[in-house]
């Protein structure tokens, strides 16, 4: 039985993009209670509190973003076509129609990172595996 949906972003095609498909196609054999989902962000969401998986190209590390910590706000352009529309988009669009109130984002560095591969897998599989063991606590 699945106890946690992830949502993963990102695209295939760009180098610069791919980093949490990647981890999640190396992560789902190992994590039976995950199951990762393919997520565009254009899409609506129908969990209570939705886990999702990005990469950040800002970031040197793996860093978890819970919507109950207002000091991170995502960094959002001017919206001119639909490429522009990312997670940090949909988010704040959602919570300010009330549609999403909370949530979790796994942010991950790009492939620029200074972080090996394997690194960055360890800490995200530690970050899965801590929320599994927040979710059998609140059972």
């Amino acid at each position: 039985m699945v106890k946690l949906k992830i949502y993963v972003l990102g695209n295939p095609l760009l180098k610069e993009d791919d980093a949490a498909l990647r981890i999640a196609k190396e992560l789902e054999a190992e994590l039976k209670d995950v199951e990762f989902v393919e997520f565009d962000p254009a899409e609506a969401v129908d969990e209570k509190k939705p886990v999702f998986l990005d990469v950040s190209p800002d970031i040197d590390d793996v860093m978890i973003i819970d919507s109950s910590d207002d000091s991170h706000d995502f960094e959002t352009s001017d919206l001119v076509t639909m490429h522009d529309y990312d997670l940090g988009v949909m988010l704040k669009l959602f919570r300010e129609v009330g549609l999403l109130s909370e949530y979790v984002v796994i942010a991950v560095p790009s492939n620029a990172s200074s972080l090996s591969k394997s690194e960055i897998v360890k800490k995200v599989k530690e970050v899965i595996l801590g929320i599994l063991q927040n979710l059998e606590k609140l059972k």
